[in-house]
């Protein structure tokens, strides 16, 4: 759409390094000792021009060595016009479904191309060191208004800007999302980030083979937590790595030890999850897709190996609501858009434990040496209403003895939790099954074998 490029945030950014380069050239010597009271008389309005009024910037001071390729900016403040966003929708103009405010007490960009910014128009640099940024985002999304008008989509000044290395360093970032389905909060802080080969461009159909922008990245914070109604999931110290190919993008050593579901009435932990991820590949990913427009969309997922131990204590659950939760095909239904063709998973294992009711032990359902095959996740209502199923095939162990053997049709249009599932579970015995049972039901087991169920 024309004009949503020009909002995104790393282009109001850009409008910065745009009042760096004014005067730079054949004005080099007078540039040194003006180019403060430049910047500050130039800058308002180069920022203001390329949102439509909608971003108010301001900073402490900013410092540039042009023969040096530096530029360090303290105090950078960057902030919305709710007013003029107001403005704008009333005259049926487009306005950014996100908006953020952005506090760097400490940035500075080393190793700029000056050359290329004057012929070129692209801003290119060996390394960004962001410390300390305090970043609030919003998106709100509202039905599309019929009678927006197209505007007219110029060219950025600087239309495509590449980072080698970007460092962030103790960030505190909150992301809120208002949706018609939806209305969560995201935090993510401390710590430290990495991320390599990053690139910025106005014309969405480039770069679009990455993550967070990059080609690949090492990502360290110090906490992650996700807010929704009533539940707080919260991890310390998650790990992600991943890299990315021409079609592709593949996490690696994806891992979040404890990471806890709060029910917020109570306060008292409900689900903890560990998670031990070591290669989910996606393939035909497009980061483009999901930030402009909000959908998760790959063709193939490969997960291998992956590792997911869950602990539910079922007596902390809220009484009110059906302690058995969601299953995956109600799941989905309250997620980002998602359409996602097949998900593999290869050599896995999961497992499912409750503390046994008057007791100090606990029961572990383990399904190990699990293969199974994910057909059809989505919530995309024109791909339900051709495909109206998510087909899971699912073989393994169960206790790593029993072989099992699974398949489930998730109706995608039913929201009440209805499915159907065929499939067989051998060679069993009692012990494999009463600790179970005495955790999960009101039954005791004290002899049982099974040679096959269907």
């Amino acid at each position: 759409m024309a004009g949503a490029k020009k909002h995104t945030l790393i282009y109001i950014l850009l409008g910065l390094f745009l009042a760096v380069i004014i005067s730079v050239g054949a004005y080099a010597l007078w540039f040194t000792y003006h180019y403060k009271q430049l910047i500050r008389e130039q800058l308002p309005g180069i920022v203001a021009n390329a949102s439509d009024s909608i971003y108010h910037i301001s900073f402490t001071d900013v410092n540039i060595g042009i023969s040096d390729h530096e530029v360090t900016i303290t105090g950078l403040r960057v902030w919305p016009d709710t007013a003029q966003v107001s403005a704008l929708k009333r005259r049926h103009h487009y306005t950014p479904g996100t908006l953020s405010t952005l506090f760097i007490p400490g940035l500075s960009a080393r190793g700029i191309d000056w050359n290329g910014l004057a012929s070129k128009q692209t801003l290119e640099c060996e390394n960004v060191i962001v410390k300390n940024i305090k970043w609030s985002l919003e998106t709100i999304r509202l039905p599309a208004d019929p009678l927006l008008i197209k505007d007219k989509d110029s060219k950025p000044a600087i239309s495509r800007m590449t980072i080698s290395r970007m460092d962030v360093i103790d960030p505190d970032i909150t992301y809120h999302y208002v949706g018609p389905r939806n209305n969560y909060h995201c935090y993510i802080k401390g710590g430290s980030s990495t991320l390599y080969h990053c690139a910025f461009d106005h014309d969405v159909k480039k770069d679009t083979s990455t993550f967070l922008y990059a080609t690949s990245g090492i990502l360290r914070p110090e906490s992650f937590s996700f807010r929704k109604g009533q539940h707080l999931h919260y991890v310390k110290h998650p790990k992600i790595d991943f890299t990315t190919g021409p079609k592709s993008i593949t996490f690696k050593a994806v891992k979040a030890e404890r990471l806890v579901d709060k029910q917020l009435s109570t306060g008292q932990e409900v689900m903890i999850y560990d998670l031990d991820l070591p290669s989910i590949e996606l393939v035909d990913f497009n980061w483009k897709t999901l930030i402009n427009d909000g959908l998760l969309a790959a063709s193939i997922v490969n997960a291998s190996e992956p590792h997911i131990d869950i602990r539910f204590i079922r007596d902390n659950a809220p009484g009110d609501k059906n302690k058995m939760g969601l299953f995956p095909h109600q799941l989905i239904l309250q997620a980002i858009k998602t359409n996602i063709r097949v998900l593999h998973i290869k050599n896995g294992n999961v497992s499912y434990t409750e503390p046994v009711r008057n007791s100090q032990k606990d029961a572990t359902i383990r399904f190990t040496h699990l293969n199974a095959s994910f057909d059809n996740i989505t919530n995309i209502p024109g791909v339900i209403a051709h495909q109206g199923s998510c087909i899971v095939n699912m073989n393994g162990k169960y206790q790593d003895k029993g072989d099992v053997s699974i398949k489930f049709d998730l109706p995608l249009r039913d929201t009440t939790g209805k499915y159907k599932v065929d499939g067989y579970v051998a060679d069993l015995d009692g012990k494999d099954v009463s600790e179970q049972a005495a955790a999960f039901t009101f039954v005791k087991v004290t002899s049982f074998h099974l040679n096959r169920m269907d």
